[in-house]
């Protein structure tokens, strides 16, 4: 098991990554390679970046910014779906509530 995979950070990415694939796929078709793929690949890159970010090839403050950009990466996608009304509000939104917490 790699260090990044004990990470609390790095397991809910990947239930993050589960959840917008599902929501992706119940998206209108029109939006099916327009916001739904954007979702998927920037859930993606949540949990890539977390790896990478852990290697120890950076420092612990550069690893501690870049979780911070992570979790917008959370936010966006969450707020134009909802904004679309095709989810529910961002706030109520359990993902990015424990992105917050």
């Amino acid at each position: 098991m790699y260090k990044f995979e004990r990470l609390k950070v790095y397991q809910l990415s990947l239930d993050y990554i589960d959840k917008i694939y599902v929501l992706a796929s119940g998206l209108p078709r029109n939006e099916e390679y327009n916001l739904g793929s954007q979702s998927r690949r920037a859930a993606t890159s949540i949990a890539l970046n977390i790896a990478e970010g852990s290697t120890g090839q950076t420092d612990h403050q550069a690893f501690t910014n870049s979780l911070y950009v992570f979790r917008s990466s959370v936010h966006r996608p969450s707020s134009i779906v909802y904004r679309l009304r095709f989810s529910t509000p961002p706030s109520r939104n359990p993902l990015v509530h424990k992105s917050t917490g």
